[in-house]
């Protein structure tokens, strides 16, 4: 199976920066402020993704459902070369 792995542009399209969210530290799941105060927590549905502080380039992406990490987390080595991919379920990592 093929994964298609997205662009720093097309994450920063359609995907939440990871600095933007908040996470219960208990269930590790990650939430996004919302409504008129962002006063309301929801679940992160979607990309989210985490660029490097100092320089802007990208240190990985995943997918998320219902504030889990839920499909891939891709790991993202200094020279913009593809680390580790791991695969998860509901915020399990899987076995390959």
């Amino acid at each position: 199976m093929d994964i298609q792995l997205l662009t720093k542009e097309e994450l920063i399209e359609r995907g939440y920066d990871l600095d933007d969210l908040e996470r219960d530290p208990e269930s590790g799941r990650l939430f996004v402020r919302t409504g008129e105060e962002a006063d309301l927590l929801v679940p992160v549905e979607g990309l989210v993704y985490e660029l490097d502080e100092l320089d802007g380039n990208l240190l990985g992406y995943g997918e998320y459902a219902d504030g889990f990490l839920h499909g891939i987390l891709v790991d993202v080595q200094p020279g913009r070369q593809v680390g580790r991919i791991r695969r998860y379920f509901r915020g399990e990592e899987q076995a390959d």
